[in-house]
């Protein structure tokens, strides 16, 4: 995973249901990993965004250059992906120390 990112991004919309599923899994996420961090994008308000940021379907996740992104997100899918990208975090904030 690299560059080396802050935080998740989230690429949805408001008037999909299977965002508002990865929505409530991310939710539960933040609730386990207390440092998980998630920026909301929403691909109807910010098009050009998405799209530069190479976004072709949602709902997506996005950390550094790795993308998560399909049809539907599975649970485990989804936390494979975060635990990945506190494992990265963790790792280039003790290189930084």
């Amino acid at each position: 995973m690299t560059p080396y990112s802050t935080s998740i991004i989230f690429y949805k919309s408001s008037l999909c249901p299977r965002c508002m599923l990865v929505k409530r899994e991310l939710s539960r996420l933040r609730l386990e990993f207390p440092a998980l961090k998630v920026k909301e994008i929403d691909v109807v308000l910010n098009p050009l965004h998405a799209w530069h940021s190479g976004i072709r379907m949602i709902p997506a996740l996005k950390a550094g250059d790795d993308l998560l992104a399909g049809v539907f997100l599975g649970a485990e899918e989804i936390r494979q992906f975060v635990v990945r990208y506190l494992n990265h975090s963790a790792q280039a904030l003790q290189e930084t120390l």
